[in-house]
């Protein structure tokens, strides 16, 4: 995990994100995506003319050259799909997205903020807002949904 710290702030721990886009001159994937168990890729989306993979707690690949990453890539692609051939890859491109999400812990939650504030016309959304859920993308849609209650009382 990737820390940040400041120092107005605690200490947070941060999880990285690797995606890998991988544009083919055929493609044999017929499923709008897949996930693959016990595997270094979690997710391959399939769109048509290019596919996307994507790895959630990627340290273990994060600091690694892009060309390494693809290599390893391609190969649990092989493993997992007979259909699949490295000659097929036209083109690829690696993300890294190094503090994609941070790791709730309780000195963090601590720190989340509540949706209103004492500036009257502003209201706060958010992954990182209070929302009773863990910052995920369910709490930030809870967050705007709320949110959006919120700016409509106001009305």
């Amino acid at each position: 995990f990737r820390e940040y710290i400041s120092p107005d702030t605690i200490k947070f721990s941060y999880s990285s994100i690797l995606t890998m886009h991988i544009w083919l001159d055929r493609n044999p994937f017929e499923k709008e995506f897949y996930g693959l168990i016990d595997s270094k890729v979690h997710w391959l989306f399939n769109h048509k003319k290019h596919i996307t993979l994507v790895t959630s707690a990627a340290e273990e690949f994060i600091d690694f050259e892009s060309e390494k990453i693809k290599n390893t890539f391609i190969s649990e692609l092989e493993n997992y799909f007979p259909i699949f051939k490295k000659d097929m890859v036209l083109d690829s491109m690696v993300i890294k997205e190094k503090r994609a999400t941070f790791i709730p812990e309780i000195e963090s939650e601590k720190q989340r903020k509540n949706l209103t504030c004492s500036l009257e016309n502003l209201i706060l959304a958010g992954d990182w807002v209070h929302t009773g859920l863990p910052s995920t993308i369910e709490g930030a849609i809870r967050s705007g949904k709320t949110a959006f209650e919120k700016i409509l009382l106001k009305r």
